[in-house]
């Protein structure tokens, strides 16, 4: 619903404008600029996207967090996914945190924070502006929520192509009152509704599409269209969460860690990204955990479909289940990392400082990594005796033989050497398996 009248009740683009969104926005910050005065408690990354610590300093410092980034082409993911971040940040001042992230994601991001908006922009969409930064929208007054917000863009600027993304569980038809102004950018309206929500924002870009005829779109010299831009609402990532943002539920994985909990059995997961993400092929078969006795569950989930064909392979080592999914064994890449020698010795911590102790004592250079998540109070812990040449995937299953609780890991493989993605990584994202399941939560969120 567009009005002709101005409200006066939010103006939050003029105050976006004051803080320098538009055009150039995140570049280099102006240090006279007054701080946000917000703090953040100590926290541990071993191993964490650039994505989810971005939002984990965030939330801890009660900010709303709009991040901005871009997809490079032929990567199929936006590029601060790509970052790995491994990293104890002390307690301290948001800014500082932030400089301390800027400066292991080797300048990958820049960022401003203005009252309760945490404003995150990748370097790429800065150097690679669209439609987006440009000031093109008319001055209007307008209620809208976030499909009408979509609808208002479009209409007024008919080549950036938007759709909604991450929209389960927000509030995507909460209307917001907001004052347009003249040749404002459709990237501070965005922001500016985050505002008014008030939630954080994830804008997803797509970059410019030139052959808009492919799409049916009648070509005007000189002019450039974006394809399949992406905007979503999210909460506040203000308690540890092992899981991705973009994981399904009820799923396959879903299904293995209730029946694991169920019948409190220990299972090491092992399976691959389909998407160059930190989500496991199990996270797409549709799956529940019907109450069988565990051989019977297993072989049930196991199968896709009337018996098309199997998701994965399990058997007992020992008394832990471990499953191989068709997509880890079937591919040689990735499977290599979890083969790898390693020192031995004494080891006394959770899964991710785990995680850590593997990384430092591989005997191998490869510049394959494990990502750990998140080091959080409550997380299971254990002592182990590595043997000297013990594989990485054998201390894994000694892990869960120790703790009784279920780990899952999914090999990530690399990009094209093509693409020069600032700390693009690949490698195995290793999570507790009760995350995955009904349980799914840290015991101090509960």
């Amino acid at each position: 619903m567009v009005k002709h009248k101005t409200t006066g009740r939010l103006r939050a683009i003029a105050i976006l404008l004051a803080c320098g969104l538009a055009s150039t926005s995140c570049g280099p910050r102006d240090e006279s600029a007054p701080l946000s005065g917000r703090v953040v408690s100590a926290l541990q990354f071993a191993g964490v996207d650039l994505v989810y610590a971005v939002r984990r300093v965030g939330g801890e410092a009660g900010l709303l967090v709009v991040l901005d980034e871009i997809r490079p082409r032929g990567t199929g993911r936006e590029d601060l996914g790509f970052g790995r971040i491994d990293l104890d940040l002390p307690a301290g001042p948001v800014e500082h945190a932030k400089d301390a992230l800027r400066e292991a994601a080797s300048g990958a991001f820049d960022y401003r924070v203005d009252g309760e908006l945490l404003l995150v922009r990748s370097i790429l969409t800065l150097d690679q502006q669209t439609v987006l930064d440009e000031g093109v929208l008319p001055a209007a007054s307008i209620e809208v929520d976030l499909y009408g917000l979509l609808r208002f863009v479009t209409a007024n600027v008919p080549n950036a192509i938007m759709r909604m993304g991450s929209r389960i569980g927000q509030p995507v038809f909460k209307k917001v009152e907001l004052e347009v102004a003249e040749g404002s950018s459709i990237l501070e309206l965005f922001a500016a509704y985050a505002r008014g929500v008030p939630t954080g924002l994830h804008i997803r870009r797509a970059g410019y599409d030139y052959e808009g005829r492919l799409m049916g779109i009648p070509e005007e010299p000189g002019k450039k269209f974006v394809v399949s831009n992406t905007v979503g609402l999210w909460s506040a990532l203000d308690v540890p969460t092992p899981l991705p943002i973009n994981r399904s539920v009820p799923s396959a994985i879903w299904a293995l860690a209730s029946v694991a909990e169920r019948t409190e059995t220990a299972m090491l997961v092992l399976d691959r990204s389909l998407l160059l993400d930190n989500v496991g092929s199990l996270s797409y078969t549709r799956k529940l955990d019907r109450g069988y006795e565990l051989a019977r569950a297993l072989e049930k989930i196991g199968w896709q479909g009337e018996g098309v064909r199997r998701e994965y392979q399990w058997n007992r080592v020992g008394d832990v289940v471990v499953l191989e999914t068709v997509h880890y064994s079937s591919y040689l890449p990735g499977r290599d990392l979890m083969a790898e020698p390693v020192r031995g010795g004494t080891f006394e911590g959770t899964l991710g400082e785990l995680v850590r102790w593997l990384n430092a004592n591989r005997k191998s250079d490869s510049p394959k990594m494990l990502m750990g998540g998140e080091i959080s109070a409550g997380a299971a812990v254990a002592k182990l005796e590595i043997a000297e040449d013990a594989i990485v995937s054998d201390v894994l299953l000694q892990f869960v033989e120790k703790t009784r609780e279920g780990v899952n890991v999914v090999l990530r493989d690399a990009l094209s050497p093509r693409q020069p993605l600032v700390d693009t990584w690949s490698g195995a994202f290793i999570s507790p398996l009760p995350e995955w399941g009904p349980s799914g939560v840290w015991p101090e969120a509960s």
